[in-house]
């Protein structure tokens, strides 16, 4: 049985509505089986579908530029710092770094400096 034999009994039990003996899957998986027994590999004998204009493209096909959506911000894009109020260096770097950001940046660096001195490349 060729792979356009299995195809084609697939699509006629699925016209036929062969459903009377059990499920439509039940025969489409007894077609696959009965191929898999006589030796052929089902999967393998798969022709791929041809590529739609949506589908995967490979290194040959031109790249395209995305379609770029216009910016209208509702307010001027700059510093959203209140300029009546005088902010400290540290004021300015919490603004970036929450207090978790920079426990867990002190845990990693603590522990890799522990791991460092106990293969003896560092110095107590």
């Amino acid at each position: 049985m060729s792979l356009s034999d299995v195809v084609e009994e697939i699509f006629r039990s699925e016209s036929e509505g062969e459903s009377e003996s059990g499920s439509e899957t039940e025969s489409k998986d007894s077609v696959v089986e009965d191929a898999f027994a006589q030796g052929e590999d089902v999967a393998v004998n798969i022709e791929p579908e041809p590529e739609s204009e949506d589908g995967w493209h490979d290194m040959a096909d031109e790249d395209e530029e995305p379609h770029l959506f216009p910016f209208y911000p509702r307010r001027t894009p700059e510093v959203q710092l209140d300029l009546q109020q005088d902010y400290s260096p540290l004021d300015l770097f919490r603004l970036f770094f929450s207090t978790d950001v920079l426990k867990l940046l002190c845990d990693n660096t603590n522990g890799n400096a522990a791991r460092k001195h106990a293969q003896g490349l560092l110095m107590p």
